[in-house]
């Protein structure tokens, strides 16, 4: 009997420190532009969805250190029943219609090597995001990306293309991460982090990987 408890309790002790969906909640507008992964049980926090009003301020991005009291640990996860919730900048539904009002799909995408010059219109859009010392999690990061309204003009397709990229700043209190010339590192390692699409990105050295491995493109509806 001893070890039977012993061993539910190992098991309950391994659902709290593996930060199970199950246990959190999706909080829409949690804290102003951000969404959060909420778990009030276990008092964990991630931030998940940035959206982005279209305004030069709302451009800086600044991370806050907690939610209700709990500190804000982590960039991204899944909520419920494991749904991913990615800490991503989008635009909102203002913002589209202000940019396109007209556009029949807006998507993200992986690349745009399948769209023509004559197609498509470009514009950088130069974040700055700034870490805070609580983080210390990346579980699901896309920050940065590539965003593309779909629309036509006499009867051809046509599209606004817009790309996102971040100047990344850390607290230096932060104990996982830091951030030099603009780009985030772990500090175990001085490994850089990936997940981030970063100021000096240019969209057409990054098509021709596609061209040239000819690999799939994708566009991912939001």
């Amino acid at each position: 009997m001893k070890r039977l408890s012993v061993s539910i309790l190992c098991l309950i002790l391994a659902f709290l420190s593996c930060g199970c969906s199950l246990w959190y909640s999706y909080v829409n507008n949690a804290i102003g532009p951000f969404d959060i992964g909420y778990a009030e049980n276990v008092r964990k926090a991630f931030f998940a969805r940035y959206t982005w009003d279209g305004s030069e301020a709302g451009m800086n991005i600044v991370l806050p250190e907690s939610y209700e009291g709990v500190k804000v640990t982590g960039l991204g996860g899944y909520t419920g029943r494991g749904v991913p919730s990615p800490f991503v900048i989008e635009f909102s539904d203002e913002l589209k219609e202000k940019y396109r009002s007209d556009a029949k799909m807006w998507a993200r995408a992986n690349c745009t090597v399948s769209i023509s010059a004559e197609q498509s219109t470009v514009r950088y859009l130069d974040f700055n995001l700034h870490i805070s010392k609580n983080i210390e999690v990346l579980e699901y990061l896309l920050a940065g990306g590539i965003i593309v309204a779909k629309y036509e003009v006499d009867g051809e397709i046509m599209y606004d293309i817009y790309v996102i990229t971040c100047y990344v700043t850390c607290d230096e209190n932060n104990r996982t991460f830091y951030a030099k010339d603009g780009k985030l590192y772990y500090r175990s390692g001085d490994k850089l982090v990936e997940d981030i699409v970063y100021r000096d990105f240019d969209l057409e050295e990054h098509n021709k990987q596609y061209a040239d491995n000819d690999s799939k493109v994708w566009f991912s509806v939001f």
